[in-house]
């Protein structure tokens, strides 16, 4: 989960500009009480406190306009940059639109945003289902829907032979690392 909070800041602080103040981020979750989320928003929290970043965090409790209201806050606050774990992705290109009016850099996080293409300064740092898919398709991992049991996902299909790394646990640390 560490690496996931680097990841995202790693991304985000390039974008920031060189200014003499502190970079301000503000951070809109979809939800706080998902375990995964938890633990991105912990290790966001520890990397910016190591960096000195200042780092405001909330939380739309599944709510679209709630977290419509949020973004809009941070752009009247005039934070340096926008992470989003998006409670509908429906609503992300209105989200878009509000950051790049604003001239505000725009992440979104583990759900792929609905927009056709990213402008600049609006990124997405997730997984690629698609590819997934299609890379565990190329190692003998047929889809759930042709499999008709559930077998371990890092398992052969035949289920002999040592098992195989993750095809997302390889995504994410090609995306960590490059």
């Amino acid at each position: 989960m560490k690496r996931i909070g680097l990841a995202l800041l790693a991304g985000v602080l390039p974008a920031l500009s060189a200014a003499a103040h502190a970079a301000t981020l503000g951070v809109s979750m979809a939800l706080f009480d998902d375990n995964f989320l938890t633990a991105v928003r912990a290790s966001m929290k520890t990397r910016a406190q190591q960096l000195n970043v200042p780092i405001q965090f909330e939380d739309a409790q599944n709510d679209i306009g709630r977290q419509l209201n949020q973004i809009q806050n941070f752009i009247a606050q005039k934070v340096d940059a926008i992470i989003v774990n998006p409670v509908d992705t429906d609503a992300t290109p209105t989200m878009t639109r509000l950051a790049v009016r604003a001239g505000i850099p725009l992440v979104y996080v583990n759900r792929r945003p609905a927009d056709k293409q990213l402008p600049p300064k609006v990124s997405f740092v997730g997984s690629d289902d698609g590819a997934i898919r299609h890379a565990a398709d190329g190692r003998g991992l047929p889809p759930p829907a042709r499999q008709g049991r559930h077998r371990h996902p890092d398992r052969r299909a035949d289920e002999s032979g040592p098992p195989l790394q993750n095809p997302y646990a390889v995504a994410c640390r090609r995306a960590i690392t490059s």
